[in-house]
């Protein structure tokens, strides 16, 4: 993997400290909790962000009760339609979604985009039940070295999401010496035998490792299984 050292403006540095979050250093517990970066959609609904894609949660009604393939999503007092099939766009039509194992009343997790007309398009529906954290598979690193006094310093972290039912939970960075640890962290399903489909998505993270580093020294980045030396500039 190609090791890249980028002179950036200040003002990324906002970004490296604006997406995800610090997680629990053990990794493989059950979990029944939300992931980090979720909204309910009361939350996403006081605060629109159209055209990007967000996970947000909620409970399911009618489901195979209206003339669309479409139903209710309802958290904290509002409610958005979920559209889980003939999504065009442009000529284009969007994947559509398993709503198999999903009936009304139950909690979910919707990862997909709010668009104009209030509707929110699905990419994924995972049920909302016990999830177990495990390390995400690495996709890149980058290591980022940002333009302010002193140096701070980010790293750019592509990662995986195996497939429909895994979603970000957050990470954790810890330090020994020369070496920075980076655990990036997915939440999927306790329950084995719920059924996901095989899709696979990227999601980048920039996170900042900090500004105490000396001109010139090799310094370690280790991101799960993927690591990469750079020298403190």
């Amino acid at each position: 993997m190609r090791k890249k050292l980028a002179l950036l403006a200040l003002g990324l540095l906002l970004i490296g400290g604006a997406v995800g979050g610090a997680v629990a250093a053990d990794v493989g517990g059950d979990l029944d909790e939300t992931p980090k970066g979720t909204l309910s959609v009361a939350e996403l609904l006081e605060h629109p962000v159209y055209e990007s894609e967000v996970t947000i949660y909620g409970r399911v009604s009618s489901l195979g009760e209206v003339f669309c393939p479409c139903f209710e999503l309802t958290s904290g007092s509002q409610t958005v339609w979920v559209r889980y099939d003939l999504m065009v766009e442009n000529g284009i039509q969007n994947p559509p979604v398993s709503v198999r194992d999903i009936n009304n009343g139950d909690d979910i997790f919707v990862t997909g985009q709010l668009k104009g007309d209030g509707s929110f398009w699905a990419t994924a529906i995972v049920p909302r039940g016990p999830m177990v954290k495990v390390l995400a598979p690495i996709e890149s690193i980058e290591v980022l070295i940002l333009e302010s006094f002193p140096p701070q310093y980010s790293v750019r972290v592509v990662s995986g999401l195996p497939n429909t039912c895994v979603v970000f939970s957050g990470y954790n960075v810890i330090r020994h010496g020369d070496t920075i640890r980076v655990e990036v962290v997915n939440l999927e399903p306790a329950d084995g035998g719920t059924s996901c489909a095989e899709l696979y998505r990227i999601i980048e993270h920039y996170i900042s490792i900090g500004s105490d580093f000396v001109p010139g020294k090799s310094y370690t980045i280790v991101v799960n299984d993927v690591t990469e030396a750079f020298i403190a500039q």
